[in-house]
């Protein structure tokens, strides 16, 4: 049988596995960056670890494999074996290092009148907050939550002790977040030139300052602490 769809040589295969790899980056580019970890989110959320187990495999190991393997002179069955041993070897690391960024990936974004805090899977169980709790809250995930701070002084100091002891559940402060100018007058200095609001956010691994916007509820240039 003719082996004219196969390349000629191992830099040829290797460099059409790298364009297959290529396509398949940037669909999981944009379904992290567009879904998951929407904007800035991405960087703020610690999405950038799995990412780069990611880009690890698939632009860099797969294609090297193929590299070092592949001989058109080999008989064709034992080349589609070997083939297809690497390309099974990359999906598994594929959806182990993408397993990792979807458990982490952000449910809700929580301003407490200080700061956001980044909630995933993990973080909403140890405040023993239910997942669906999250289905009354309007927009798509991440859920923009507000988090009402008692504004007596005594009151609100009580809070944060019961809040590191775990004793008060949270989300009953919660309430989605405002969009008339008034209520966002309360909470920020919004300046009218600029729909940009720095403010310092939260996650499990990382901490920085980010842009928040409060007219469509986006966020936008992280800056890592």
């Amino acid at each position: 049988m003719s082996t004219f769809h196969f390349p000629a040589s191992r830099w040829g295969a290797a460099a059409v596995h790298v364009g297959f790899s290529a396509i398949l980056l940037l669909v999981i580019i944009s379904l992290v960056y567009f879904i998951w970890y929407p904007g800035a989110l991405t960087f703020a959320g610690g999405a950038e670890d799995g990412l780069k187990i990611v880009i690890a495999v698939d632009m860099i190991l797969g294609p090297l494999l193929t590299l070092v393997i592949y001989n058109i002179a080999k008989p064709r069955k034992e080349l589609i074996r070997d083939l297809s041993i690497i390309a099974l070897f990359q999906i598994s690391c594929l959806v182990a290092g993408m397993s990792f960024v979807y458990e982490q990936r952000p449910l809700a974004v929580v301003y407490n009148t200080h700061h956001f805090q980044i909630y995933d899977a993990q973080k909403l169980e140890g405040n023993n907050i239910q997942i669906n709790l999250l289905d009354k809250y309007s927009g798509s995930y991440p859920k923009i939550i507000l988090e009402r701070v008692p504004k007596d002084p005594t009151a609100a100091a009580q809070h944060s002790v019961n809040k590191m002891l775990g004793t008060v559940d949270i989300s009953t402060l919660w309430e989605s977040f405002p969009k008339d100018s008034s209520s966002l007058s309360e909470l920020f200095e919004i300046e009218t030139a600029t729909p940009c609001i720095k403010k310092n956010i939260h996650s499990y691994n990382s901490e920085g300052s980010i842009c928040f916007n409060p007219n469509t509820l986006s966020f936008s240039d992280f800056q890592k602490l």
